[in-house]
């Protein structure tokens, strides 16, 4: 009885559901076991996020930070959803969740994605030291930057060095000996991983023979030669047509006078001269370019199409005298006939002059170069102007007759068995508008924008299958601020250094490989020249600074004399490095120039007091001694400096004492050297006294500051040849900010090592001498 009970009440029940209501199933509460990508970078594009787990629906949404994301059921152990950029804008963790909807439903747990910060791109800014003497044992550089990370790896010519991280700003790194066996150029690098990250631009380490080396292997100057007690002259073609013809105004014959020239440019250490010849008419010389003829006086080249007679038989005498001096030649060759229809009176001067000259051994470079007959300067498709016989405006584009010229003129020289690493075309690089490739509707122009001069000429080499090691890129570079030249276009301006160095750095990225051969066949101060705002001086120390940088073979600055006397006294055509006249007398640009020409010391420990460097503090390797102060000095702290950018942000700055008598010193570690050998050390200096109560007296007992080049045998002990040289300057010599100070001194033939020292003689001085002193090299 109880059995049919129960059983009735269980169909009671049962039959009681059948037709009746009843409550919708639960969702499942989600879970989730793992996010695809589990981090991103910061900054980085949209992307679509796999979120794995169970419990999963077709209603299911993403949580992000508890903002729902537009979600796709993929099963029920996989959903994704659509993140956006402006999700990940910003480094940090984002908590991940999913939500089933009621009924039942919920949220899961969260699971956390990290929104990775980049890491920053490395950049160097200094290498210390900037060379290393060949067969040197396992040698550590210190490399300056920013963006470096404790990951970050110097790499020397592609190759990773044992790193270690000093800080945001500084790794050193180990050179091991078995790469120092070869002198030459090595190339550094900085590697940081991602994200972000990337290799910095490459800074050149020399490796260099023992005792020490040259700051560049090309040191030239542009040239024209000085008529020396006339008012112009000697141009170019003068020079050639009248060589054996005697000058009345200097007493002797043109080629005894280029002769007397060029030993003194040799003798301040040039050994490369820039030679500009132009297409010239038959024309008196002193017929000015007027247009629309626009006759080019013979003066300043060769006849065209077909030279004279003279010209072809003087020119390889000029070449021969360069070559016995130990020098050589850059020559240029302007043509002004670009336009013509065909190339037979190119070819006519071309193939003259080349078959004279093309395989003389003092020619180590041809640039071919000039303009259209014609030019039209303001866009209205009618000529107004004269060309101009200069750096060829491969700007206009590949379309245009200069582009198309300089292709033909270096296929042409090669046809003649002219090798082509001697083959080029100056580059104007530095203006602003070129630099950015300027929009512009005028005629003439490819493409409807100025084009970058160095992409032109590797278009030109590669069009003629010309390999990377075979080339040689000409930079014809200016100083002048970033936005000079900006034609109108948005432009944030910079010091002329500082864009200086990032226009170099900018087109050896156009070139894009080490093996290609770079010189600065043209540099100087872009005219008009405001030495107020930048001096042809700065520019010349910061163009050398950059050949050495970047592993330029070198360069010629721009100019040994002024073409006439009233070019020589505008100071806004920039400084020569001769004064016109009889007299040999020089620009301040002259000290710059024997710096460059100097060999110097292989590696002067902490040259220009960077290295651990604090405000105040004491200069590494450098011994301070006196009853004054010796100390690191920040010259950002002034407005303007440093005044070059390349001198770095310290100085050392000596005070003297006290006493009348007070003498404060800094010396330097010692360095190696040959003996009886030719050395120049070269410092900027700042220092400014007056008062002196002795300024007739004998030079020792006068205030003065000093360089001393202190000499040590190998075992140590002071030369018993000589134990020094010194070289003082006096309050005659007081400068308005920091100038170059070369000297120049032979090593005894006992010394092995030098020591640099710098001092302060106060020797009766009312008051103490100040010297603030950097950038030794």
């Amino acid at each position: 009885m109880q059995t049919l009970k129960l059983i009735s009440l269980v169909l009671l029940i049962t039959l009681s559901g059948c037709g009746g209501s009843s409550s919708p199933p639960s969702n499942p509460v989600p879970s989730i076991s793992s996010l695809s990508p589990s981090s991103v970078t910061a900054g980085g594009a949209a992307f679509t996020l796999a979120v794995n787990g169970n419990s999963f629906i077709s209603t299911s949404t993403v949580q992000w930070n508890g903002s729902s994301q537009t979600t796709a059921y993929v099963s029920a152990t996989q959903l994704t959803a659509s993140i956006t950029a402006a999700d990940i804008a910003a480094a940090g963790n984002v908590n991940v969740t999913v939500v089933n909807p009621s009924p039942g439903g919920g949220s899961s747990g969260a699971a956390s994605l990290a929104i990775i910060a980049p890491n920053p791109s490395p950049i160097i800014s200094s290498v210390s030291p900037s060379s290393v003497a060949v067969g040197s044992p396992d040698t550590t550089i210190t490399i300056s930057g920013t963006g470096f990370i404790t990951s970050s790896v110097v790499n020397f010519n592609g190759q990773p060095l044992k790193t270690s991280f000093g800080s945001a700003s500084q790794l050193s790194a180990v050179i091991r000996a078995a790469s120092l066996t070869a002198i030459g150029n090595a190339l550094l690098t900085v590697s940081t991983p991602g994200p972000g990250g990337g290799v910095s631009l490459p800074s050149t380490i020399q490796i260099v023979g023992m005792g020490g080396r040259y700051r560049a292997a090309d040191v030239g100057l542009w040239t024209y030669f000085d008529d020396r007690g006339y008012p112009s002259g000697y141009y170019p073609g003068q020079v050639i047509q009248n060589w054996d013809q005697f000058d009345s105004s200097v007493g002797s014959t043109v080629s005894h006078e280029i002769s007397l020239q060029l030993d003194t440019m040799h003798a301040m250490g040039v050994n490369t001269i820039t030679f500009d010849l132009r297409t010239s008419d038959n024309v008196s010389p002193q017929t000015i370019s007027t247009f629309p003829a626009c006759p080019v006086t013979p003066a300043v080249g060769f006849q065209y199409p077909q030279p004279t007679s003279t010209e072809l038989a003087n020119f390889p005498k000029f070449l021969d005298m360069v070559q016995g001096k130990g020098m050589k030649v850059f020559l240029i060759l302007n043509n002004v006939h670009m336009d013509e229809p065909t190339s037979s009176n190119w070819q006519t001067w071309l193939g003259a002059i080349l078959n004279v000259a093309g395989s003389h051994p003092a020619i180590d470079l041809i640039m071919f170069g000039g303009d259209t007959h014609l030019v039209d300067t303001n866009g209205d498709g009618i000529p107004d102007a004269c060309g101009i016989p200069a750096e060829p405006p491969l700007w206009s584009g590949p379309t245009e007759p200069p582009y198309l010229y300089v292709k033909w003129a270096i296929g042409y020289a090669l046809s003649l068995g002219i090798p082509a690493r001697k083959l080029s075309a100056e580059c104007i690089v530095g203006s602003y508008n070129i630099e950015v490739q300027q929009p512009t509707a005028s005629p003439g122009i490819t493409g409807g924008h100025l084009w970058r001069t160095v992409a032109m000429l590797k278009s030109i080499f590669d069009t003629l299958a010309i390999p990377d090691a075979q080339r040689t890129y000409a930079f014809s570079i200016f100083e002048q601020n970033k936005c000079r030249y900006a034609g109108g276009l948005p432009c944030i301006d910079e010091r002329a250094d500082i864009w200086a160095d990032e226009t170099v750095a900018s087109e050896m990225n156009i070139i894009g490989t080490t093996a290609a051969r770079v010189v600065f066949a043209e540099i100087g101060n872009s005219p008009p020249v405001d030495a107020t705002i930048w001096s042809s001086q700065h520019a010349l120390e910061n163009l050398i600074a950059l050949i050495e940088k970047y592993g330029i073979e070198g360069g010629c600055y721009y100019l040994w004399a002024a073409p006439d006397n009233n070019s020589d006294s505008d100071p806004a055509g920039g400084l020569p490095i001769k004064h016109r006249g009889l007299n040999w007398t020089y620009t301040a640009s002259q000290k710059e120039l024997l710096d460059w020409g100097g060999y110097h010391l292989i590696s002067i420990p902490n040259p220009s007091f960077e290295d651990a460097a604090v405000n105040g503090g004491s200069p590494l390797n450098w011994g301070i001694f006196g009853d004054g102060s010796g100390s690191l000095y920040l010259l950002t702290q002034e407005l303007g400096q440093p005044e070059v950018a390349t001198r770095g942000n310290f100085a050392l700055r000596l005070v003297n004492g006290t006493f009348q008598t007070s003498t404060e010193t800094a010396t330097s570690l010692r360095v190696g050297v040959l003996s009886s050998t030719a050395y120049t050390t070269t410092a900027n200096l700042r220092f400014s006294f007056s008062g002196d109560p002795n300024p007739n007296g004998t030079p020792s007992s006068r205030p003065q500051i000093s360089m001393i080049i202190v000499y040590y045998t190998a075992n140590g002990s002071p030369s018993s040849v000589r134990t020094s040289d010194v070289f003082s300057w006096f309050q005659e010599n007081s400068t308005s900010g920091f100038a170059t100070f070369p000297v120049q001194y032979t090593t005894p033939s006992d010394a092995a090592f030098v020591a640099i020292q710098f001092e302060v003689l106060r020797n009766d001085l009312p008051v103490p001498i100040t010297l603030d002193i950097d950038n030794v090299r």
